[in-house]
């Protein structure tokens, strides 16, 4: 994991002055233990992000906040075929089939969630899309999840 560096993101994230999906559950999002951006939350962000630089989407899980935010929208073009976003939208495939492959899926369903849409979506320098997540309660200091 990767301390955030880019003054930008951190900006973006702290001020909260972004063009952004923000999407709050309680502590626990019960489908499949899910504790993460859902195909159907990943298929609502593509449906703006495919076209803006920076847009972003935050998901906050009790004391954790996570973001997910366009670093490079040409890659992200790039990377998010026609076939994957079928699988997104028609199959729930992060949410149905590569989250439960997950070694830890059953005794830890947030970090398996994790693994699994980075599986699916790879390092940020070839998808586009950076993933964040806090590291302390406060909720302020980011770490990059996929660099």
């Amino acid at each position: 994991m990767q301390e955030v560096q880019d003054p930008l993101i951190i900006q973006l994230i702290l001020e909260r002055s972004y063009l952004a999906i923000f999407i709050r559950t309680q502590l626990i999002r019960i489908i499949n233990y899910v504790l993460f951006f859902s195909d159907d939350d990943f298929w609502e962000f593509h449906k703006y992000a495919r076209t803006n630089q920076g847009y972003l989407m935050a998901l906050e899980c009790g004391n954790k906040l996570f973001i997910a935010v366009v670093e490079d929208v040409q890659k992200y073009q790039t990377f998010m075929t026609i076939a994957r976003v079928i699988q997104l939208k028609k199959e729930g495939y992060i949410e149905t089939v590569l989250t439960p492959q997950q070694p830890n899926y059953y005794t830890h369903g947030q970090q398996a969630s994790i693994n699994a849409a980075i599986q699916f979506f790879g390092s940020a320098a070839n998808c586009g899309l950076g993933f964040y997540e806090t590291t302390y309660p406060e909720k302020t200091n980011f770490i990059k999840i996929n660099p």
